[in-house]
């Protein structure tokens, strides 16, 4: 599918049947350029390319970034207070 639409398809965060691709203004019609790449492709290896992430996110509202972001925050601090605790209770066993 080639098209010019910034949300195209609603791909999952973990789907790995979509590559996307920009494509530079430079390449727009030259089809000897995608006929070298089609060509060259691996089928059974898809890339998780920046322009991916972005279709991923899009349908995301602002409150959902923040939901992410404080989540993986909070997991983050989490696991450093659970090593802590686990250090603490290393050091008691060896008193």
């Amino acid at each position: 599918m080639v098209t010019n639409n910034d949300f195209p398809i609603k791909i999952e965060a973990n789907d790995r049947r979509y590559v996307v691709c920009r494509c530079k203004a430079a390449h727009r019609d030259d089809v000897e350029y995608f006929t070298s790449l089609s060509n060259g492709w691996n089928q059974r290896i898809i890339p998780f390319t920046e322009a991916k992430k972005d279709i991923i996110r899009a349908p995301r509202s602002q409150l959902d970034d923040v939901i992410i972001l404080n989540y993986q925050a909070l997991r983050e601090e989490d696991q450093d207070i659970n090593e802590d605790a686990n250090e603490e209770a290393n050091e008691d066993d060896n008193v």
